[in-house]
């Protein structure tokens, strides 16, 4: 019997080649699939073969039915058609055509792959792609509304090269059934004809412009200046750009070409990248633009008087207003330039301009000032009792028509107009001119403090700043070199990577100069970033030091949201998402904010004082009733220096968007980037993103449990209304469930069960998931749009967390390049994929480019030109290290060259290394720190110890400390302490460095190691890499260098002033080694070897020129063992 089953298994197996051929055979002569087969000596390879097999034999099927316009074949070249449509088709193999079947045969290096899908398959994967048009106009549409001009071309833009793509471009239609192939240029040529751009004026080498869209300020929009000899990029921000022409270049035009293709936005979308290279680039001649370079000044003059202000001139010019002949014109732009008055206070001048929707001019009759807007809810409500910012834009609009024509009184029409139908409601007042001008007055004069103050520290404080007096009674030698170099890098706008040992006052030797160049009119902000508080509370003592000598300098320091948040609900939320309750609805410091935030600001300012902490703001905020974050942000644009962490500068989601949102120009400022050896990592960590199998699952479980519950999917307070946008349902999750699924099989050749009974396995791959980021893309826009356009659904939280979640994974999945990794681990059922940023240089070079000078300092940027480059510094980048102003003999340096603490070798040397440490701590007693290279051998080596020595009084660093614990581990070094009092911590952990332990707080340090990270795939795949870019540095980069500057931060905990005496006792031999003997700093040359504990007690007893002491007078002293 059990033979006839083996025959009949052996029969099987040669059964399945013959199977699939069979099948293969009918896929090929059926007449019902599409089909491509490639072969190689990897699968990637004969994938992308077969792949573009298939795209071959799309492209011949559907040729004949390909729509191609006669423009298309011109702008390509006059290609051929067949060729157009195969570019045409291959867009689709890079994301929808590779979810098409796939068959696999043989092994590497010798396989075959085939691709087919069914014909009746390929309406669907354009469908995908119209949908992708679709909700690329939709977001070009709400960019519109809110005078987004770049963005709104951008997706225009966008979605039109995308429709030309399709098979059949008319089919791309939007709700209203129009083609968007025929109605998008149209849109694109229209928003081009509605924007100007006029010149404002010339200061030496720099041209500023006036850019408006329909007459108001562009939010944002990229341009070209070229005139065949010139050429700039420029960009334009809240309606102004900047031109910077060469040295003594003049011209009487300035032409412009506006940006609309954004192809270098692209980068990220394959897809959308892919159409762009294909599909020529369609000309839209309203996009040059040509600025005369005069500046008009036309207007009339208009006399008001206020007992508190009092409106001195105002130049007022309707110039779109219609004339006499022309009753009625829509979308016109009013303009109205005035100067204001106050009797403490010189004349500011204000000029305002707004767009009315529609004008009704009629000298002999009623005026009328017109807006529209569009709402959800009760309109009828909302046209009665107006929100006060509409009513204030339409008042002012009607008294600048009344100025213009000099009417005694104009009547004001609102209208509210239904998101998702054709309801509205309108509301009419009649107003007079000389109430109008009133209001606008009023509102004029809640703004004039602001506006006076910037004027004047413009000219008054900008000298004090300029001649501002060192704080100290002496600068040091060492530390004016510092300030040298840091002025001279600034003042020629280049990058300082700057070595700066303990207790050269790296603080005040970078502001310093920092505040002399901005006095200069050099810049016109610092940014002090750090990584941690107390780097930011050293930055905030030197600003105080500064402002006591004499320098007039404004300055507030930025703490995160959740540290000084006063909303009960948040704080509730911290663990959460606490950005959710960030709503006037939920926050009541939210709510009215902009009414009641510029008077704190004022009562602030007026107080006298000129720097604020965080926890000054915070109490500001809690007594005028606004939010204290936002207090922040506003009160720093008052100020001159800005105290705040990395993220606020270099994060994707947390930088502070009024000063480096996306398309923003470079600003002004210079950038003080403290403890800068931490930034690689923190970059790394920013740009890298995730996804949780499980996570997703938690969220799809949220949505089930609400649909099973037979709840309303959206809660309106008018159910009659039509609702917005499309259902988010637990369904609408799967295809992202399925492809973190799928993505498990990679870990497959690693998985192994526990001893808990649980499955674990790991993968490293070099490419980008795109099937899992083509979902996630899909999802997170669905997502979007769903949380916009339902903002109280009860499913917000769990939505909002997800959207959060994709959009980390997406933001890392825009950079993805050679730079990064993909990391994807299996345990149990979960599955999370994580793409991993290698290499920061690329991502920050941009980022720090936004500052017009850049200085980057730590005590340990050790060896600078590897951090230079790690830090995007480029070949034109400066780098300087500075000596110590300690005497070297204060420092006793030894090194254990007979000792290895190796992975391999620490269970051999563990008792070895506790001799070392006892003889380390013996000559002397006092408070010593010891460092050892993982917790685990933490444990180990401080149980040893304290087994051996139960007397000496010892503290040790465990896992997930609490705040309040960490400060006890700190508090217990006091500088009374007349026993012994050992500290054992890991190394590179928060003990090692940011800890300030001056004087008898800290006599000496043993590190145990080379502070090497531990060996991991992770830290491997970054040594290929960088072996691969930084000719074989690979090794050195990934563990030597990252290693060393944990042991130098570390050694740096010893010396704090220049009283300070101490040792540092290195326990490795891998010291005497050159590669790690290179990277010693200069201050370091009086290190020695000690061949063992003896050796080592006795070079320290004469350091320290005392006996031997017994730890707790126990008789087997560490002295004696």
């Amino acid at each position: 019997m059990k033979r006839r089953i083996i025959i009949l298994w052996l029969f099987l197996l040669g059964l399945v080649p013959a199977l699939k051929a069979q099948n293969w055979d009918y896929i090929r002569t059926s007449g019902e699939y599409y089909y491509g087969s490639g072969t190689g000596k990897t699968e990637a390879e004969a994938d992308k073969a077969a792949l573009n097999d298939l795209v071959q034999m799309i492209a011949t099927h559907v040729s004949s039915d390909f729509q191609m316009q006669t423009d298309e074949t011109q702008a390509n070249g006059n290609i051929d058609h067949k060729t157009y449509v195969r570019n045409c088709v291959s867009t689709y193999s890079s994301s929808a055509l590779t979810n098409v079947e796939k068959w696999t045969e043989g092994k590497e290096p010798e396989i075959t792959v085939r691709r087919y899908m069914l014909r009746s398959e390929l309406d669907k994967i354009y469908e995908k792609r119209k949908e992708k048009i679709r909700d690329m106009v939709a977001i070009a549409d709400g960019a519109l509304e809110k005078a987004k001009v770049d963005m709104a071309l951008q997706y225009y833009y966008w979605a039109y090269s995308l429709a030309r793509s399709l098979q059949h471009p008319t089919e791309a239609k939007d709700e209203a059934g129009h083609s968007l192939v025929t109605l998008l240029p149209v849109k694109i040529r229209g928003i081009l004809e509605d924007i100007s751009v006029a010149f404002d004026k010339r200061e030496g080498d720099c041209v500023d412009l006036i850019f408006n869209y329909k007459g108001r300020p562009v939010s944002g929009l990229d341009f070209l200046y070229s005139d065949g000899r010139e050429e700039c990029d420029g960009a334009a921000k809240d309606g102004r750009g900047m031109l910077e022409m060469a040295p003594g270049y003049e011209t009487e035009f300035y032409h412009l070409d506006i940006e609309y293709e954004y192809k270098n936005l692209a980068r990220g979308d394959d897809e959308l990248q892919a159409v762009l290279d294909v599909v020529a680039k369609a000309a839209f001649p309203e996009s040059s633009v040509s600025v005369k370079g005069r500046a008009a000044q036309d207007g009339t003059s208009v006399a008001a008087s206020q007992p508190a202000a009092r409106l001195a001139t105002a130049s007022v010019a309707a110039t779109d207003a219609p004339a006499a002949g022309e009753p009625y014109r829509q979308n016109v732009t009013l303009r109205n330039r005035a100067r204001l008055d106050t009797p403490h206070a010189d004349a500011v001048t204000f000029s305002v301009s707004g767009r009315a929707d529609g004008v009704l001019y009629d000298p002999a009759g009623m005026s009328r000032v017109e807006l529209t807007r569009t709402a959800a809810g009760n309109l009828q409500a909302r046209a009665q009792y107006p929100d006060p910012e509409t009513l204030a834009q339409l008042c002012t609009l009607g008294y600048f028509l009344c100025a213009a024509r000099e009417l005694p009184q104009v009547t004001l029409r609102l209208t509210y107009v239904h998101a998702g139908g054709d309801a509205s409601a309108e509301s009419e007042q009649i107003m007079t001119a000389e109430r109008l001008r009133a209001m606008y007055v009023a509102m004029l004069a809640q703004v004039l403090p602001r506006a006076a103050d910037l004027r004047d520290r413009q000219g008054r404080v900008r000298d004090l700043l300029a001649g501002a007096a060192f704080p100290y009674p002496t600068m040091r030698g060492e530390q004016e070199d510092m300030i040298r170099e840091c002025y001279r890098d600034i003042r020629r706008g280049q990058t300082l990577f700057a070595q700066a040992p303990t207790g050269i006052g790296k603080t005040v030797s970078t502001l310093y100069p920092a505040v002399r160049a901005l006095g200069k009119g050099i810049c016109d902000k610092i940014f002090y970033l750090t990584a941690k508080g107390a780097a930011r509370r050293e930055a905030y003592k030197a600003a105080e030091h500064l402002c006591a000598a004499g320098a007039p300098l404004r300055a507030c320091v930025i703490t995160a949201r959740e540290s000084v948040c006063l909303c009960e609900a948040a704080r509730a939320r911290r663990n959460t998402d606490m950005t959710s309750c960030c709503d006037p609805a939920v926050c009541p410091y939210a709510k009215g904010y902009y009414d009641r935030a510029e008077g704190v600001i004022r009562r602030m300012l007026a107080a006298g004082n000129s720097l604020f902490t965080g926890r000054a703001i915070r109490a500001a905020a809690e007594a005028g009733h606004v939010c204290p974050y936002e207090l922040s942000l506003d009160l720093s644009e008052y100020c001159e220096l800005i105290i705040c962490d990395y993220n606020y500068v270099f994060s994707p989601t947390a930088r502070l968007r009024r000063y480096f949102g996306d398309g923003e120009p470079a600003g002004r400022y210079v950038f003080l980037v403290d403890e800068a050896h931490n930034l690689p990592d923190r970059v790394r960590e920013m740009y890298s993103g995730g996804l949780s199998l499980a996570a997703v699952r938690g969220i799809r479980e949220s949505f089930l449990r609400f649909e099973q519950e037979g709840r309303e999917k959206y809660l309106f307070p008018d159910e009659d209304l039509p609702v917005r946008g499309e259902e988010l349902t637990a369904a609408a999750l799967e295809d992202v469930i399925g492809a973190l699924s799928q993505m498990a099989a990679l870990c497959a050749g690693t998985a192994v069960t526990g001893a808990d009974g649980v499955r674990r396995g790991a993968a490293l791959d070099r490419t980008c998931p795109g099937e899992l980021i083509a979902a996630a893309d899909a999802l997170s826009r669905r997502c979007a749009r769903w949380i916009r356009n339902n903002p109280e659904h009860p499913l917000g939280e769990p939505a909002a967390a997800l959207f959060r979640m994709l959009r980390e994974l997406l933001t890392a999945a825009s950079y993805y390049d050679r730079g990064y990794v993909t990391y994807v681990e299996a345990v149990g059922e979960d599955v999370t994929v994580r793409l991993v940023c290698l290499d920061p240089a690329p991502i920050l070079r941009p980022l720090l480019h936004r500052a017009v000078a850049r200085v980057l300092f730590s005590a340990t940027l050790t060896p600078t030109e590897y951090f230079a480059d790690i830090l995007g510094g480029g070949v034109d980048s400066v780098q300087a290290m500075f000596g110590s102003p300690f005497p070297p003999e204060n420092l006793c340096i030894s090194v254990a060259d007979q000792l290895s603490t190796r992975f391999g070798d620490r269970d051999k040397t563990c008792r070895a290394v506790v001799s070392y440490i006892a003889a380390a701590v013996s000559a002397k007693p006092g408070n010593y720190l010891v460092y050892l290279p993982s917790y685990e051998y933490l444990e180990k080596v401080s149980g040893l110890f304290r087994k051996r020595y139960p007397k000496v009084d010892t503290v040790v660093q465990t896992r997930h400390m609490s705040g309040a614990e960490r400060e006890a581990f700190i508090a217990s070094f006091r500088p009374d302490n007349r026993r012994l009092h050992i500290g054992f911590c890991v190394l590179g952990g928060s003990f090692s460095e940011g800890v300030d332990l001056p004087g008898k707080c800290l006599i000496g340090a043993v590190i145990v190691g080379v502070g090497m990270p531990g060996l991991s795939s992770m830290r491997n795949i970054m040594r290929e890499y960088y072996d691969e870019t930084r000719e074989g540095e690979g090794y050195a980069y990934a563990y030597t260098y990252p290693g060393m500057n944990r042991v130098l931060q570390a050694a740096g905990r010893v010396i704090r002033t220049p009283e300070d005496r101490g040792a540092v006792v290195l326990l490795d031999d891998r010291y005497t080694a050159a590669p790690y003997r290179q990277l010693f700093p200069p201050h370091w040359a009086d290190l020695c070897a000690v061949g063992d504990p003896l050796s080592l007690a006795e070079r320290l007893r004469r350091f320290w020129g005392k006996t031997a002491v017994t730890p707790g007078g126990d008789k087997d002293a560490p002295g004696d063992s």
